[in-house]
């Protein structure tokens, strides 16, 4: 009776811990989607941000070779306003589930290698980004 009351305590704690590791599992999917959706966002708006830096920076080539005293105003301003935007992707929940025993609850490999590949790719992103604001404030501003 012992025995049997034991397996079935040791059963309902077994089957504790697999509902615990289940809504784990779920708070780490639902977190990763948010993240992502967030991300795809940023990402969105940094191409229709990059298309009118584009254009402005396109307008400022019609200036180059000019005198500053056949500079309009607006011409200054739009040299001067040539910004590139940063794009702050998150990271923050890729980077828990990489730095914490997070990762061993997934079972999907694939899933698993795709969020490995993915905190990579963010980086190489910033990364580039932080080259390109670079480009435009320390050489093509100062130039024009």
């Amino acid at each position: 009776m012992i025995v049997i009351a034991v397996s079935i305590a040791w059963k309902i704690n077994d089957l504790s811990d697999i509902q615990k590791n289940n809504s784990l599992v779920d708070e780490i999917y639902t977190n990763l989607h948010d993240e992502l959706t967030t991300n795809l966002r940023l990402l969105k708006r940094s191409i229709e941000e990059n298309t009118e830096t584009i254009t402005g920076l396109e307008n400022t080539l019609n200036y180059v070779g000019k005198s500053t005293n056949e500079l309009t105003q607006g011409a200054k301003d739009t040299i001067l306003n040539v910004a590139v935007n940063e794009v702050n992707l998150q990271e923050s929940s890729v980077k828990s589930i990489l730095s914490t025993a997070k990762m061993e609850l997934i079972e999907s490999s694939k899933l698993k290698d795709l969020i490995a590949t993915y905190l990579t790719k963010i980086e190489q992103f910033n990364n580039q980004d932080k080259k390109n604001k670079n480009i435009v404030e320390n050489k093509i501003k100062p130039t024009l």
